[in-house]
């Protein structure tokens, strides 16, 4: 098996690669990663073949944790791992994964930190990498909660949801609120910015600037649908297509003033409508636990829904501190 460093002359291939792989998501796409000022990380991505054809790719970085270097999934994407051809078999993913450890050792890291995504973002279902994770020495230093809806149970999108989303949704109705998809980033951004302070004090992940960039960069990926009351702004959702199977509730946001209106019960029920009639298998709204603790009440109303929770883990493996001959 033969690795090489990524390049910038090989980003046609990688993401021509990740688009017909079978666990790839726009978030592993290097035009996806290119939205990163180009010293933001120390690049460490890793391209596998096997006689001479791809079979793999990994979107890395080379990062320090006090005096230590960590190879570590990207920063910059949701989700990393190892992005595979659909069909890899278990002796290649062991190889594969044995020879990664021993590159990155060479490297001298000191641990190796992976976040692959989740089971049903597979166009088929494979736990080989983390089979092979696990039989060389990777543990789980933690495990989220995302909670996914699936669009291919029923017909009637109403049915998913419990009593009382329905309820709320019976009531945006009656308040007249209506939803449409929007381009008015700027104004749902500074919502979504003020409620974050307020509630988390914390920042979006990406800044306008990056978000819009990103929206440029993929107009058919990155979509808002936005609730209004009279011409008002007072709630939205930021959608990114993540591959041909799953659709992710990015950013969720509403004007708290209009909470009792529940803009968000009518605008999940328009974009669940979207997405199944678009052909998706399932919608991510995204976690509701951070280092393992969950926030109560955002997990009830995922689950109203019609949200069920999987995993989304993250591995680690610590190294050798003996530097390898290369």
């Amino acid at each position: 098996m033969k690795m090489l460093r990524f390049s910038e002359t090989l980003s046609k291939l990688w993401d021509s690669f990740i688009m017909e792989s079978n666990n790839g998501t726009i978030f592993q796409m290097r035009r996806f990663l290119s939205y990163h000022p180009n010293n933001r990380f120390k690049d460490c991505s890793l391209l596998f073949l096997e006689d001479d054809k791809l079979i793999a790719v990994m979107p890395a970085v080379l990062k320090k944790e006090g005096k230590n270097l960590i190879f570590a999934s990207h920063p910059g994407a949701t989700y990393g791992g190892i992005v595979h051809k659909k069909v890899l078999s278990l002796q290649n993913t062991c190889k594969l994964v044995e020879e990664l450890i021993k590159y990155v050792t060479r490297l001298g890291c000191e641990k190796m930190q992976i976040t692959p995504p989740p089971i049903l973002y597979h166009k088929l279902p494979s736990n080989n990498i983390e089979f092979a994770f696990h039989k060389n020495g990777f543990y789980l230093k933690k495990r989220e909660l995302t909670s996914i809806v699936s669009l291919k149970l029923e017909t009637n999108i109403s049915n998913i949801f419990k009593q009382e989303a329905r309820t709320a949704l019976r009531k945006a109705v009656k308040k007249k609120i209506k939803t449409k998809n929007s381009d008015d980033f700027i104004t749902f951004y500074n919502l979504l910015k003020v409620n974050l302070m307020k509630k988390y004090n914390v920042n979006p992940t990406h800044s306008l600037e990056e978000l819009l960039k990103l929206k440029e960069l993929f107009p058919d990926k990155i979509s808002l649908k936005s609730a209004y009351l009279n011409e008002k702004l007072i709630a939205g959702v930021i959608n990114f297509v993540c591959n041909e199977k799953v659709m992710l509730a990015f950013y969720i946001s509403q004007d708290n003033d209009y909470q009792s209106y529940r803009p968000l019960n009518l605008l999940f029920h328009e974009i669940l409508n979207e997405c199944r009639q678009k052909g998706y298998y399932f919608y991510d709204l995204g976690l509701f636990t951070v280092n393992m603790e969950p926030n109560w009440g955002l997990a009830r109303f995922k689950e109203s829904l019609g949200g069920n929770n999987i995993f989304r883990d993250y591995y680690e493996r610590r190294l050798s501190k003996q530097r390898l001959k290369i």
